[in-house]
């Protein structure tokens, strides 16, 4: 029976490789993410755009519109969950990076001079990719459901009441805030 030997270097470079590919493809996921939000929300934009305004729309129709755009915003909450747990799953990746990275610089302390990185950017940072595309995503999810809440008065209503018009000006805000703190509190579960 032949043994097959592998040197502790061999598996540790393996082992790298392996977690730079799973960081790798955790920033390629949340950029695909966000862009399918992005063009969802567009192409029914656009479709809407698209239909006849001239003999108005019946309550049905305006319901109907309303569903579309909680759907969209079921989807922009969801897209935001996806964007926490995909800058979780990097965070980590580097974070195992990093260990590696330690165990060579307790071997190789020369090395310290090649490893500027040893810690993984702080998770929750303002100005990070992942939070921008939360931003983007959050702030059209909270339009969709605004978008949503005005759809489903006007089907009841032929003119919206102060009240409506408040609450329909409101309620991105309400979202937005929501769906930022549950990513906030997802990648800190990480």
């Amino acid at each position: 029976m032949n043994s097959l030997k592998l040197s502790p270097d061999e598996i540790l470079q393996a082992e790298y490789d392996y977690i730079a590919q799973c960081a790798f493809q955790a920033n390629e996921d949340r950029a695909r993410v966000a862009s399918f939000y992005l063009v969802s929300v567009g192409s029914l934009i656009a479709a809407i755009l698209g239909t006849q305004f001239a003999n108005g729309f019946s309550e049905w129709v305006y319901r109907a519109f309303g569903l579309l755009f909680v759907v969209l915003t079921v989807l922009g909450v969801l897209t935001i969950f996806q964007l926490a747990r995909l800058r979780a799953a990097w965070n980590s990746a580097a974070k195992a990076m990093n260990a590696i990275k330690s165990f060579y610089l307790e071997k190789y302390p020369d090395l310290s001079i090649a490893f500027i990185w040893l810690e993984p950017p702080k998770l929750g940072k303002w100005y990070s990719i992942s939070n921008i595309l939360r931003i983007q995503v959050g702030l059209l999810s909270g339009i969709t459901f605004a978008a949503a809440f005005y759809t489903f008065i006007r089907s009841f209503y032929v003119e919206l009441p102060l009240w409506a018009w408040f609450l329909t000006i409101i309620s991105p805000i309400g979202i937005f805030i929501l769906e930022g703190y549950g990513y906030y509190k997802l990648i800190k579960m990480a």
